[in-house]
């Protein structure tokens, strides 16, 4: 299940080494559900899925939320034309036509840089880090296939949305460009924030479900991989790991049903959640979203 179809030789070494111990802990983790994130990733990590770098699986056809482009990443593609008269309010609600299924496409770049930041988080077991890198991504990978609506296309919708209402920032890793736009129209802050925590709460679901996979593994020491996470200020970290110690003792249910989730005193938030996923998805593998 565990398929790497990229170029990068250490990973593929790796994965030919750990893989049936890998893929008995997701079994054990998993349970019923092993076997259809098995069939999914046989169907949607083709080739072409695997990408030197975030920025060559650019497409004028496909849309999804741009972020630094230096490091190993998960991508869910959206197709653009099956988003017509898509609509996010004010108020967070989401409309689309009665017949719209949103297609999408998943993607994963890989980026010596990300092996790199790897290696610092893995603890007294650095030498895992390609291996691990790529779990991370494959764990990004199996949160799409699962949750009822991924989080990561709800993502690209909000951006989509964010779009038509004047952001203009390139990557919403340019924390400056991203506030002046956020001053210039009030209109981006609610969807800006919600998108920010939700990329948070994605984040430490992944990282959380990586580390019960290494643990089952037998990889006890792996430098409390969401508190001491490259890259993150201390506010990020601290809320990704409290949002990663709620998934206690195994049960990672909450990570599949996210949308299920209400905040009576962020009604924006709730309506999101509550009508974006009552809209279809369709998976597809990315060279179909690229033809038509």
């Amino acid at each position: 299940m565990l398929l790497y179809r990229g170029a990068i030789p250490q990973v593929h070494a790796q994965l030919d080494y750990v893989r049936p111990l890998a893929e008995d802990a997701m079994r054990s983790l998993f349970g019923d559900r092993y076997d259809e994130l098995e069939h999914e990733s046989s169907r949607l990590l083709v080739p072409q899925a695997f990408v030197d770098s975030a920025g060559s699986a650019e497409d004028p056809r496909g849309v999804d939320a741009p972020l630094k482009d230096d490091d190993s990443l998960f991508r869910c593609f959206l197709d653009k034309r099956s988003v017509d008269g898509m609509d996010v309010s004010y108020d967070g609600n989401v409309t689309a036509a009665e017949t719209c299924a949103l297609r999408t496409s998943p993607a994963i770049s890989m980026a010596p840089s990300g092996i790199a930041n790897k290696y610092s988080m893995m603890g007294r077991n650095r030498g895992l880090a390609p291996f691990a890198s790529y779990l991370h991504e494959f764990v990004h990978f199996s949160n799409y296939c699962l949750q009822h609506f991924p989080m990561s296309l709800a993502n690209a919708v909000l951006f989509m949305s964010m779009r038509k209402n004047g952001l203009t920032a390139q990557s919403l890793d340019d924390y400056e460009h991203v506030l002046d736009d956020m001053s210039a129209n009030p209109d981006l802050v609610l969807p800006m924030s919600f998108f920010s925590d939700m990329r948070y709460a994605e984040e430490a679901y992944t990282l959380a479900i990586e580390g019960e996979i290494l643990r089952r593994m037998g990889v006890d020491d792996t430098c409390e991989l969401f508190g001491a996470y490259v890259g993150r200020n201390e506010k990020e970290k601290a809320e990704m790991k409290n949002i990663a110690e709620s998934l206690k003792d195994g049960d990672f249910s909450a990570v599949h049903r996210w949308h299920e989730k209400t905040e009576p005193d962020r009604p924006y938030r709730t309506n999101f959640r509550a009508t974006v996923s009552e809209i279809g998805v369709e998976r597809v593998p990315i060279e179909e979203l690229w033809s038509w």
